[in-house]
């Protein structure tokens, strides 16, 4: 369901709805980068998006861009590493899987990092940043499910 609802809760365990509506979407990304809650892609109402909203107090929302330089997708990455937005595969339009991966500084404006990077196309899978490493774990492709790492350092 492609819904709008924002919630906070102070310790995790009671939660309350802030009555703003935040965009509709499902299956997108968040993160926190530069003081602000970032949200990336999904399923808008109208199918695939690769827009990315910002919000610095999770009531009021910005569409800092309607299009982003990486295609549509969901269930993707969005991670901060390197002091930077980075979003890396997922499903794109006509469910195909995807192993982009694509980079900001300011959530507008896009860079593609690596067209083809060696871990294979893949979905539902998690990236991590630690220290000065990047961690790609597991996910699903195509035909199974994944059970392999891969690191990425930028120096």
């Amino acid at each position: 369901d492609v819904m709008g609802d924002i919630w906070n809760s102070e310790d995790g365990v009671n939660w309350s709805e802030i009555t703003a509506q935040g965009p509709k979407k499902a299956r997108h990304t968040a993160t926190v980068f530069d003081d602000k809650i970032w949200l990336v892609g999904g399923l808008g109402e109208n199918g695939w998006t690769n827009d990315v909203w910002s919000s610095s107090n999770g009531n009021q929302w910005t569409q800092v861009t309607s299009s982003a330089a990486f295609a549509p997708r969901y269930y993707h990455e969005t991670v901060v590493y390197d002091n930077k937005l980075w979003v890396i595969g997922g499903i794109g339009e006509g469910n195909s899987l995807l192993n982009d991966i694509w980079v900001s500084t300011d959530g507008v404006n896009w860079e593609e990092f690596d067209s083809d990077p060696p871990f294979s196309p893949r979905d539902l899978f998690t990236a991590v940043p630690h220290d000065d490493t990047l961690f790609i774990i597991g996910g699903r492709d195509s035909n199974s499910r994944l059970n392999d790492v891969w690191v990425m350092n930028v120096d």
